[in-house]
């Protein structure tokens, strides 16, 4: 389907490059891209003023589907307030902790066109805050549409170029859903065929929630990304560097990690009951939805009776898929018979801005605005998260200690302050509305 309208990305990421690069192979939609002001955002906002182009190519297995490309980018902005124009389609590329302070700041009433707005990466409720924000907004008529996760696994090819991607794997399966005044089918169509370019299954949800249960970040970063020695990894600088999905010592996989992430998948199917959503199989979204692994590591009884299994089993069986995806096991071996290191995502750490403020990478920054916004969300619900609020004080605990160590007065102040206590409310306010 040829959806060919314009469309404005909110985000310049390398998820947002390779999107602009699968819109335009779809129908070359004109595209703008907006990122807010920030190192990065000059080199590429300079970039762009003397070549109007993305670069993108694909690694691994992602090559069958994405070959080396060049995405030609209509329009640039780094102020928000002027982003107005005759935008159709709206996608959020940004954090999902960044979706309600970005929808605060958009000039609805200079986008006259604007029928959809696209949530790339979203988490469990954004949907809900997004159709709120914009009901406040006098954008009632503005279709909300929910994808599960961001469909691909895309890094930058040098981070001192953030006009040069690169994608090294692709999502098996992705869950969608649309809700508006004027919600109807094309939207949804449009996106099936953006993802079905690279084979991957788009299957449709009767409501936004229930897409966004799907949401694979929800699940693994906090378990890894606020492990003790991923901490340890992100706030002491003499600590040695550790790698996001690898097993210990060189990354937090241990059985400890593991049995902290059955026990949040735990809460979160405490959480979806109260909200009237149906939990999901772990597992099963694990492996047949995302990155599977040979059936020899993960046997497919583990995969479809995982919720009746002991929780001994299911912690074994969720830590050897782990140990399955150190390397790439569909990849093709070099001559020394090494497969792709799929599980090299270096752990970032706490950085000074321009400004000389302290500021946390994007992991776990998001990853625990998300769960906090979940946590609020429970307590208005009477449901009890005893996982996540473990793990969100282990995390305030490795802050406070930094903090006490720098000094408030050089950290940022997205270190100290959020708004996740007002967007659990206004999340459980719209569901109410709905429910």
């Amino acid at each position: 389907m040829n959806n060919a309208f314009p469309t404005l990305i909110l985000g310049a990421g390398p998820a947002a490059i390779q999107l602009a690069e699968d819109i335009k192979a779809a129908g070359n939609a004109r595209i703008g891209l907006y990122n807010r002001p920030s190192e990065k955002g000059r080199r590429l906002k300079q970039h762009l003023a003397h070549t109007p182009s993305l670069w993108l190519t694909g690694a691994g297995k992602a090559q069958r589907t994405q070959d080396d490309a060049q995405v030609t980018i209509d329009r640039y902005c780094d102020d928000l307030a002027l982003v107005g124009g005759d935008w159709r389609r709206l996608i959020l590329a940004v954090p999902a902790d960044q979706y309600h302070d970005v929808l605060r700041q958009v000039p609805w009433a200079a986008l006259p066109q604007l029928r959809s707005l696209i949530l790339l990466s979203p988490s469990i409720g954004s949907g809900l805050m997004a159709q709120s924000l914009l009901q406040e907004a006098g954008q009632s008529h503005v279709e909300v549409i929910s994808l599960s996760s961001y469909y691909a696994d895309t890094k930058y090819q040098n981070a001192e170029q953030p006009y040069r991607a690169y994608t090294k794997a692709f999502k098996q399966r992705i869950y969608l859903a649309g809700a508006g005044a004027r919600s109807d089918c094309a939207e949804l169509d449009w996106l099936c065929s953006l993802l079905a370019r690279h084979g991957i299954d788009a299957q449709r949800c009767n409501s936004l929630l229930a897409a966004e249960r799907f949401s694979i970040t929800n699940y693994v970063h906090p378990p890894l990304a606020l492990a003790e020695t991923t901490l340890q990894a992100i706030f002491e600088p003499l600590a040695p560097i550790q790698y996001l999905y690898k097993t210990h010592p060189e990354g937090p996989i241990c059985p400890e990690a593991i049995a902290d992430m059955l026990a949040l998948s735990q809460d979160y199917q405490q959480l979806l009951n109260r909200l009237g959503i149906e939990a999901i199989n772990l597992l099963r979204f694990l492996n047949d939805d995302n990155y599977p692994v040979p059936p020899r590591m993960v046997s497919r009884r583990w995969i479809d009776q995982f919720p009746q299994l002991a929780p001994t089993e299911q912690c074994y069986a969720l830590f050897t898929r782990y140990t399955a995806l150190l390397v790439d096991p569909y990849s093709e071996p070099d001559a020394q018979g090494r497969y792709y290191d799929f599980s090299a995502v270096r752990v970032a750490r706490i950085f000074q801005d321009a400004q000389g403020r302290w500021r946390l990478p994007r992991v776990p920054q998001e990853d625990v605005r998300k769960l906090r916004v979940l946590v609020l969300l429970a307590q208005r619900l009477d449901v009890e998260m005893p996982a996540a609020q473990r793990l969100l004080a282990r995390f305030q605990q490795a802050l406070q200690h930094f903090v006490t160590r720098i000094g408030a007065e050089h950290c940022h102040h997205s270190l100290l302050d959020d708004t996740c206590d007002e967007q659990a409310d206004i999340i459980y306010r719209q569901w109410r509305r709905q429910a």
